[in-house]
């Protein structure tokens, strides 16, 4: 059987699910009654990975009828000292060669967050080319200092006559040095952002704060809600624990009683949640320090009825409960002071509830941790 794999490494989760939802787009007509081959599809997707179809460039004229005079398509009336939208920042910069036409590009979104803004817009362009193949590849988390190494990666590794970068910087400073990198390996590079606070600027006679993470509260939440679960996927089974005083909650449990389950549903409710598996042998985790406020840490046990289903379906839990481990472990969560909650049978809304009510109640204003990522910007 044919099977696709997406290597997400690095990948934030807006961007994997992106990717799954465009090629399922890409392989399924939504007009179509479902009859159709899908060996077929997986053929002729292969074909065009494969096969870099090109044409040669359009003679001088050819678009007349198209555009008008001032949007002339041509590599050189897009240059940042024709175009006639630019005013020292160009919104995109070419090399003045000419450049082949091809069915298929690569679009590198450079941004300081996961992309979100950028991915959205990058979308409704992609949509207004149906026949060719574009692929937009998030590369996140970036200063000042990794855009060389970026611009040199994707000169290496990749097709620079078939890559563009795109960048949602709110910085000048990383929107110009973007800029010269490209020119120097003649790769386009597209501002989408660094234009329109410029006019911004000239209009509202006031600087922009040029803070990335900084969202109106329409868009705010949403977003905030998608770096929840992106905190919460990072920060699973102890990864990242350098992060934990950062967190909303710090679940640590015995097997197989929804640790991560639990955390990703904060996620979609907006808290930023990180979990690990408490073992007594080894003691409590190094970087539950004195950073970490155990206010904020919870741990988990179940000790549901052991019978041969459990056995069948939560063998380590079973474990667990028979050998004493999870009395044992409670036992050391108590001694250090942190609140232990017996969700044995609980669903996972009743798991979440029973969280958020003691962060309410221990810190109000809904229990958000002082790096809340909605109203101070990402920190992680």
């Amino acid at each position: 059987r044919k099977i696709t794999k997406i290597d997400v490494t690095n990948m934030p989760l807006q961007s994997t699910a992106n990717k799954i939802i465009r090629m399922l787009g890409q392989r399924f007509d939504p007009m179509s009654d479902g009859d159709s081959d899908m060996d077929d599809r997986v053929e002729e997707e292969k074909k065009k990975k494969t096969l870099r179809k090109k044409y040669k460039p359009m003679e001088s004229g050819a678009l007349d009828d198209f555009h008008s005079p001032t949007r002339s398509m041509s590599p050189q009336s897009m240059s940042p000292r024709n175009s006639p939208r630019s005013s020292g920042s160009p919104t995109c910069m070419m090399s003045p060669k000419k450049f082949p036409v091809y069915m298929k590009a690569t679009v590198y979104l450079a941004t300081t967050g996961v992309g979100i803004s950028g991915e959205r817009v990058l979308d409704a362009v992609s949509g207004q080319y149906p026949d060719s193949s574009i692929h937009v590849e998030v590369i996140p988390s970036l200063n000042l200092e990794d855009l060389s190494t970026m611009v040199e990666d994707i000169k290496t590794n990749g097709d620079p006559s078939q890559s563009i970068i795109a960048s949602t910087f709110v910085k000048h400073e990383m929107n110009q040095r973007m800029a010269e990198l490209c020119a120097k390996e003649h790769i386009p590079y597209i501002d989408m952002i660094g234009p329109l606070l410029t006019c911004m600027e000239q209009n509202l006679g006031v600087r922009a704060l040029q803070r990335p993470g900084l969202y109106m509260p329409k868009d705010g939440e949403y977003f905030h809600t998608v770096k929840a679960v992106e905190f919460a996927l990072s920060h699973d089974e102890g990864t990242n624990s350098c992060d934990w005083p950062h967190a909303d909650c710090i679940l640590i449990g015995g097997p197989m009683v929804g640790k991560s389950a639990l955390s990703v549903f904060l996620g979609t409710m907006g808290w930023t949640a990180a979990n690990c598996t408490g073992d007594p042998a080894a003691g409590l985790p190094e970087a539950l320090n004195d950073e970490v406020n155990l206010q904020r840490v919870f741990g988990l046990i179940s000790r549901p009825k052991v019978n041969p289903d459990l056995k069948r379906k939560k063998k380590r839990q079973a474990e667990a409960v028979e050998s004493g481990e999870m009395e044992a472990l409670q036992t050391m969560l108590k001694e250090r002071g942190i609140t232990v909650l017996d969700v044995t049978g609980m669903p996972i809304e009743s798991m979440a509830n029973l969280v958020i009510s003691y962060l309410d109640e221990r810190f109000g204003d809904l229990g958000l941790g002082a790096d809340d990522q909605f109203r101070m910007g990402p920190s992680w």
